[in-house]
């Protein structure tokens, strides 16, 4: 079993053996009721200003490291990109 390592929303770390992080998660909830609370229902947005950002389109993201800048402006192989299997 692998090791993780969580930390609950009051900040407190704990190291939890488990197969995988949902057991993890599950294990620690299980054990310390942290996350147990019931669900609430989300309330829709409505205020303008918070709509509009929310659905502005992303800033395009600038590249700054040199070897990736220098690959992209090379004359070498495209990056062959495909989508995740699934």
């Amino acid at each position: 079993m692998a090791k993780f390592h969580l930390t609950a929303p009051d900040g407190a770390t704990y190291e939890v053996d488990a197969p995988d992080e949902y057991s993890a998660v599950a294990a620690l909830k299980q054990a310390t009721g942290v996350g147990n609370s019931p669900a609430r229902a989300a309330s829709p947005v409505t205020d303008p200003a918070l709509l509009a950002q929310l659905n502005a389109p992303e800033p395009k993201r600038k590249v700054t490291d040199p070897a990736l800048l220098a690959t992209l402006n090379s004359d070498a192989d495209p990056i062959d990109v495909k989508a995740p299997d699934g």
